[in-house]
């Protein structure tokens, strides 16, 4: 079953059967939460430095994937991940910091952690 897949069991709940569908847009913040209950694509541009992130609403063998974009200044970090984030090499990536720089990755939730497939993609 696919995000956004039609379905006709009318027994299916998406949230739990097939997950949500569709795209979130974030707004700038020290501290974002990506909440995967509302979209499986979330984006945020950032305008300031990232210090503290947070992970809520998992859907087990889901995945989320989440699209940084630098503003017009750029030079912006991401930091503060939670200790559920399990990185390849055990180390968060360092998103692209040049202005008007995107830098996307994409984390599979296990039921407690969540763990970054493939790795870091930067776009200019």
């Amino acid at each position: 079953v696919v995000y956004g897949e039609a379905q006709t069991d009318a027994v299916c709940d998406r949230t739990t059967e097939i997950g949500p569908y569709g795209f979130m847009q974030l707004t700038s913040s020290a501290t974002p939460t990506f909440d995967h209950a509302v979209a499986p694509f979330q984006s945020m541009t950032l305008t300031g430095n990232v210090t503290g992130v947070t992970m809520s609403n998992g859907i087990v063998g889901k995945m989320l994937s989440i699209k940084i974009t630098q503003d017009g200044t750029g030079g912006y970090t991401v930091s503060g991940w939670p200790a559920s984030m399990k990185w390849n090499a055990n180390t968060a990536p360092v998103f692209s910091a040049a202005a008007n720089d995107v830098s996307s990755i994409t984390v599979q939730y296990d039921g407690t952690n969540w763990w970054q497939i493939g790795g870091l993609t930067a776009y200019q």
